[in-house]
């Protein structure tokens, strides 16, 4: 059988320089975004019992664990390895059954996987937030009864997708205890960017305007302004928007908050990371330094000149205590590896940090 490689199925990208028998040239795909950025996701066929070089010609386009690999057509995915990374190029060694791999640059979670998870769980409450421009039914969860309410979200850049395992870590925690179902009400948005997601877009620096930044005047996506009006309608008093940060270094490889250039707001992320601290328990842990303070490193002004963010956005909402995005590295936590195990026991983490915060 001939060698393949393609993206053609949901979240996948990649632009194919030059096929050989032995190395392959390739980059990932940057449209409609305005800046050079990483994500990647393809599948080769008929490659079984050979060994292959995959060479990125463009940018920097491999994470710290080497990529993320699937051989059951992305029902499950694990790291390849560091030790499988030369450069900006990694090589491996298919299996002669592997006739069918996917390769990613980290372990992506698809409108199917949010599906499965769900179509198990009938006590789990689910709506339509809103329909994209491509006519799909952006999800809408809600966990609890409770007079609290909190919002949380994720992939307003759409390859940002580890925080999904945590969102259903979130959800099962929070459904196991029947006291707090009692405490709280959470909305939950796992895709925002849902057309992104499943077309394999990049989303970080969307053109005209990317789904972070889309808080600002009138917003240009319909999934924005239907958040926008559901948080003015429902005023929560904490809103969590969880993101992934870049490849490597030293903000890059550890759980943050983005601090808040509103001083009250920063002093309730400061709580709840020492909330965070004090209740935590999975292999994924936030240190009391998990603050990155306005005016420090990126987190300045000029980050900002395209518009507003969701937390930019939820401080100024009536009776909203906390806002904050919350930044889950790719692959790599203070040296603890992230997966989708991990992910989801951070998840945990974020409900008992959030008792904790509301308890305080």
């Amino acid at each position: 059988m001939t060698m393949t490689i393609d993206a053609d199925f949901p979240g996948g990208n990649i632009i194919v320089d030059h096929v050989g028998e032995e190395r392959i040239d390739l980059h990932q795909d940057l449209r409609d975004t305005d800046r050079d950025w990483f994500y990647w996701c393809f599948r080769v066929r008929g490659a079984g019992g050979g060994c292959v070089r995959f060479n990125f010609t463009a940018s920097t386009a491999i994470g710290v664990r080497g990529p993320a690999m699937s051989t059951d057509q992305g029902a499950s995915w694990r790291w390849l390895g560091a030790d499988s990374v030369d450069g900006n190029a990694f090589h491996h060694a298919f299996k002669p059954d592997h006739h069918d791999v996917r390769f990613s640059f980290a372990l992506p979670y698809q409108l199917a996987d949010w599906q499965r998870f769900t179509s198990v769980r009938s006590w789990l409450t689910t709506a339509t937030l809103a329909r994209t421009r491509q006519n799909r039914d952006v999800p809408l969860a809600t966990v609890g009864r409770g007079p609290t309410r909190i919002f949380v979200s994720a992939r307003h850049h759409c390859c940002e997708m580890l925080p999904n395992y945590a969102i259903e870590g979130l959800i099962d925690f929070l459904h196991s205890d029947t006291a707090l179902l009692e405490r709280v009400t959470v909305d939950i948005v796992p895709l925002m960017d849902l057309d992104g997601v499943e077309g394999g877009d990049q989303g970080k620096g969307r053109l005209p305007r990317d789904h972070g930044r889309d808080y600002e005047g009138t917003s240009l996506h319909p999934e924005i302004a239907a958040i926008r009006s559901h948080l003015e309608r429902t005023c929560p008093a904490i809103v969590l928007d969880l993101h992934c940060p870049w490849i490597r270094g030293h903000w890059n490889e550890r759980i943050y908050l983005v601090g808040s250039a509103d001083p009250a707001n920063a002093i309730e992320q400061q709580r709840f990371v020492t909330a965070m601290v004090e209740t935590q328990k999975g292999p994924l842990f936030i240190q009391k330094s998990g603050f990155l303070p306005y005016g420090t490193d990126w987190n300045t002004s000029a980050n900002y000149t395209a518009g507003r963010s969701l937390p930019q956005f939820a401080c100024g909402l009536p009776g909203t205590r906390l806002a904050t995005s919350i930044e889950l590295p790719y692959a790599n936590a203070e040296g603890a590896e992230v997966n989708a195990i991990s992910a989801r026991a951070f998840g945990e983490d974020l409900a008992r940090g959030l008792m904790r915060y509301i308890n305080s």
